[in-house]
């Protein structure tokens, strides 16, 4: 599940790389969603399905062992929004800036494992991270 997916990053790339994998897209913005819907098609993949909801609405029929997102806010409200659509055994993964350990001693629950791991971007001098996040 890829929530606030936007213009469809990470969840196209994602789905483009593991095509053996299903991916949830999910946006609020109807526009947004319209463009990435017509992007999946384009690269026809099969892997995707794009989901016009805000993540406070969104009612799945079934859980996901990973929860993705680029620009959602901070961990602590991805978490909150998020958690309870997690498998047995799932894991958050948000894309940060250089120095997210704030954001991880503010998360409102201490029951989690947070990892960081530091990205390299092409072309992008500032420091990034991936932070995952797996409930205990």
């Amino acid at each position: 599940l890829d929530i606030g997916t936007g213009a469809g990053l990470p969840g196209i790339i994602l789905a483009l790389a593991r095509p053996d994998t299903h991916w949830t897209l999910l946006d609020g913005n109807n526009k947004k969603t319209r463009f990435v819907q017509q992007a999946f098609m384009t690269l026809n993949l099969k892997n995707v399905e794009v989901i016009c909801s805000r993540i406070e609405k969104f009612q799945p029929e079934q859980r996901f062992s990973t929860i993705v997102s680029r620009a959602f806010g901070s961990l602590d409200d991805f978490y909150a929004c998020s958690h309870h659509l997690l498998a047995p055994g799932g894991r958050l993964l948000a894309m940060k800036g250089p120095d997210p350990e704030n954001e991880i001693s503010d998360l409102s629950t201490e029951e989690v494992t947070a990892t960081i791991i530091p990205l390299s971007v092409p072309g992008v001098t500032a420091g990034r991270t991936l932070v995952q996040i797996v409930p205990g």
